[in-house]
């Protein structure tokens, strides 16, 4: 692995934002290097936003004051991104559950077990809810019906507003573990996803698992196993339940062949840029992979789930004030209604507001590998670690 010094790392983060000339001027300004420092320094697990979060209707929403603090010290404005845009918008999806009816007998008895915790409570409200989804579900389970198992329906929505999006898909061994009732990489039914996703142009990412992916060989191990059923490289990686470790976790991401990270962001209710920065970044050097901090997430209940729209608008507004990208990243087992009321329904509204922006010519709306590409190309990347095979073309 290439080795690069503290001041290496702070040139490089310069250049990527500013380019060549302000990283000559600044590399070795200490109070720059400060705050290009502070990209890895946090506290790891739920935690909310700092001091500086904005109030939004009873969220804390924390927005990129590393950016604004850095862009004063250099008094520059960071490159545009494709097409001279001001902003990037990232769309993700995490695949936590690829369909709704395998294993269907366990998932009932799961809610059974919810809703007699509910009861003991006298939290109706959560027992009723809990009665609804399994009798919507019942319904779909005797027709056989899945509205989760649909990526075609994805594929035709995003395709409608111009949206190519990044999804992370589990690569587990088994799909009955202490995981969950989740899905095996190798199933016939995600390896015909995987592909037909990579041949229309979206990408395919790795959601590591809770177990497991506390090392560089465990990640490894599930790196291959999706990409034998991808048939193509993967290059990104975000842990399920955003359950890495840092900074020991970029350190065995990269060791296990990923470049690119979407780790670091809030659990909802909190959204924002956690570390203070919307731009994508390395924030090890060549220790790991590139970070693009996801800023908004989706949530079935409560404040987050009812505020997605607006905190979204909101979150727009300040990366164009600070130029940087904005991932959101919404789970594609929320599509059932009955499972996360309303979620869908904002997520069609904010590709709408994509699709707006970018025909104002303020925002490109990117995968997230190209938007790490676009951000890389005025830095030095790490050599591969090993020959890959191309993709398909789409």
């Amino acid at each position: 692995m290439v080795e690069q010094s503290a001041a290496e790392t702070v040139a490089e983060a310069l250049r990527a934002r500013y380019g060549s000339a302000t990283a000559a001027r600044f590399a070795d300004d200490p109070a720059v290097a400060d705050l290009v420092a502070r990209r890895a320094r946090f506290t790891a697990g739920r935690v909310p936003p700092g001091p500086d979060a904005l109030p939004f209707d009873g969220l804390a929403v924390a927005p990129a004051a590393g950016d604004r603090a850095l862009d004063a010290q250099v008094g520059a404005h960071p490159r545009p991104w494709p097409g001279g845009a001001r902003a990037a918008v990232i769309v993700t999806h995490d695949v936590d559950a690829f369909d709704g009816l395998s294993y269907f007998p366990v998932r009932l008895a799961g809610w059974a077990a919810t809703a007699g915790r509910s009861l003991a409570r006298r939290d109706w409200p959560a027992a009723r809810r809990t009665a609804r989804r399994a009798l919507r579900w019942s319904g779909w389970w005797l027709r056989r019906r899945d509205p989760v198992a649909d990526f075609e329906r994805w594929m035709a929505l995003e395709s409608r507003y111009g949206v190519r999006s990044t999804f992370f898909f589990l690569a587990l061994e088994r799909a009955l573990s202490r995981e969950g009732r989740l899905y095996r990489a190798d199933d016939p039914r995600v390896r015909a996803t995987l592909r037909a996703l990579i041949r229309g142009g979206w990408r395919v990412g790795l959601h590591a698992a809770r177990y497991g992916s506390d090392t560089a060989a465990g990640l490894a191990e599930q790196r291959r196993r999706l990409e034998a059923a991808a048939g193509c490289p993967v290059r990104a990686v975000r842990h399920h339940y955003l359950s890495a470790d840092f900074p020991e976790g970029w350190r065995h991401m990269r060791r296990a062949g990923f470049d690119i990270s979407s780790n670091v962001g809030f659990h909802p209710p909190h959204q924002g840029w956690r570390t203070g920065t919307a731009w994508p970044h390395r924030p090890l050097g060549a220790e790991g992979p590139w970070e693009a901090p996801m800023a908004l997430m989706d949530a079935a209940y409560g404040p987050a789930a009812r505020l997605l729209v607006p905190v979204f608008e909101r979150l727009l507004a300040e990366a164009l004030a600070v130029g940087g990208a904005l991932v959101v990243n919404f789970h594609t087992n929320y599509r059932a209604e009955v499972d996360a009321p309303g979620v869908h329904r904002a997520f069609e509204q904010i590709l709408e507001r994509i699709r707006v922006a970018v025909e104002a010519g303020q925002v490109a709306t990117l995968t997230l590998e190209d938007a790490v590409d676009h951000v890389a190309r005025a830095a030095p990347r790490p050599a591969p670690d090993a020959e890959e095979p191309p993709c398909p073309p789409p």
